[in-house]
């Protein structure tokens, strides 16, 4: 991974900025005193160890809630704490895996693709913020204390929420479709005539008519292969096709204007280089800079 410099790797910059820390050996008895010691007087205690690391430890939540009456205790696991997997290693690739998320991701045709970002590792934490802030809110109602258990497992799962209801209990197949969306249509990328993408959003109605003028063919608007969004799922080839051969004609600026100008949701589709300098980035202050004069990194807000 990139260096920031000798000791400062891009992880460990992005991930622990404003926190304090200490190397605590939990397997020996003076490290184990150490973190109960901590505990005692702490509000919160996180920890991501598979399920029988911290019990096994004597720094479970049945030990630690004697030393701390009302302590919020998280446990992030890969699967949980019971079941067949519970204690396999995993992370955040491996989730994407295994949830189905490389599953829908990727090239019409193609094979699987890991989404950028590590959204499952990032998406298990939210919820076990979620969790500790909900707890908090009621601690004074649970005077013994809560022990909130996320799986990263089923944070991945929620991350695909919209389609669960169908694929559980009607048996269907979310097809990997590239830039295109399994329930829109249309929602993706189209190449323009300078090589550059615009991503068009018209996920509703309304936006879908204001689209088909904007681009010049409203009689699109009442053709029956296109009047709904059924419709037009049925017939994405078809109308993506047509919509291809019209964004191509002309290069990303011009088609920006002409969408905005008619309120459809649309953007350029950047790299991160790029988003990072975005006018609205900068105007936002969505970056901020971290560390000492003459040290200092940018991460973000």
């Amino acid at each position: 991974m990139p260096m920031l410099g000798p000791k400062d790797s891009e992880y460990f910059v992005a991930l622990n900025r404003n926190k304090q820390g200490i190397v605590v050996d939990l397997a020996k008895p003076e490290g184990a005193d150490l973190a109960r010691k901590l505990a005692a007087q702490s509000d919160i205690v996180m920890e991501n160890f598979r399920p029988d690391v911290m019990p096994r430890l004597g720094l479970g939540f049945d030990d630690l809630k004697k030393l701390r009456p009302g302590l919020i205790y998280c446990s992030i696991s890969a699967f949980g704490p019971t079941g067949p997997w519970a204690e396999r290693p995993a992370n955040d690739i491996i989730m994407q895996s295994v949830s189905g998320l490389m599953g829908i991701t990727g090239e019409v045709g193609g094979g699987p693709v890991r989404i950028g970002a590590p959204i499952a590792d990032f998406s298990s934490g939210l919820f076990a913020l979620s969790g500790v802030l909900a707890a908090l809110h009621v601690r004074d109602q649970h005077p013994e204390g809560q022990h909130i258990k996320i799986a990263m497992l089923e944070a991945a799962l929620n991350m695909m929420s919209n389609y669960i209801p169908s694929v559980s209990t009607l048996g269907y197949k979310v097809p990997r479709l590239g830039r295109g969306h399994a329930q829109i249509v249309p929602y993706q990328a189209f190449p323009c005539k300078d090589g550059q993408y615009i991503m068009v959003g018209a996920f509703t109605s309304g936006f879908w008519r204001s689209f088909a003028k904007a681009i010049g063919h409203e009689e699109w608007i009442s053709d029956e292969r296109f009047a709904t969004n059924a419709a037009r799922l049925a017939n994405r080839d078809l109308l993506c096709g047509l919509i291809e051969d019209i964004i191509m004609q002309y290069p990303c600026s011009h088609w920006l204007k002409v969408l905005e100008d008619a309120d459809v949701p649309c953007s350029p589709v950047l790299e991160l280089h790029d988003a990072v300098k975005s006018e609205q980035v900068v105007h936002n202050q969505s970056l901020m800079p971290i560390g000492e004069p003459g040290k200092q990194y940018a991460v973000a807000r």
